[in-house]
């Protein structure tokens, strides 16, 4: 009888376990895909980065431009010592993280320096941003005048100044 009884609860419980989305492999049981704790479901605009202009920036020499990104995601892949750090160390530079929080104790050491650039007097990024409406079937559209470029220039003298479109 209590063999019984064990049997009848383990039935029980394999058929109260299964939640809804949830799969059964023979005696296999695979739940469903654990809930977002946030959606990505957007009400009105919102804010992303479009591209980064990165110029004289610690392993890049001259002007390099960084996107277009895409809307929905974003990485940065690369081997290892192909400047992937360097690309969040800019965006770090301009969001004015100080200068230890980028890996250097000054921002002057931020100027690319290398035996074939060894003349540079100055590093700059720029952070280009639009607004943007996410539609149902995965489109979306820019908000007309809403882009706007946000920069940050150092120095060797270890100053630096920031701009918002070039004012």
């Amino acid at each position: 009888l209590n063999a019984d009884n064990d049997e009848q609860e383990d039935d029980d419980l394999n058929l109260s376990d299964d939640e809804e989305g949830g799969t059964r492999i023979g005696d296999i049981y695979i739940p469903p895909p654990v809930k977002p704790y946030c959606s990505t479901e957007s009400i009105g605009p919102r804010l992303i980065i479009t591209k980064i202009s990165i110029c004289n920036f610690k392993s890049y020499a001259g002007e390099v431009f960084l996107g277009p990104f895409s809307h929905c995601f974003h990485a940065i892949i690369g081997p290892n010592g192909s400047g992937k750090s360097n690309v969040i160390d800019s965006m770090l530079f301009v969001f004015d993280y100080r200068a230890n929080k980028i890996r250097c104790k000054k921002l002057s050491v931020l100027i690319h320096k290398s035996s074939a650039h060894e003349d540079i007097s100055s590093c700059s990024v720029a952070v280009h941003f639009a607004q943007i409406v996410d539609h149902p079937d995965g489109t979306y559209e820019i908000v007309k005048d809403s882009a706007f470029v946000i920069s940050r220039t150092a120095f060797r003298d270890n100053s630096s100044f920031y701009t918002i479109d070039k004012r």
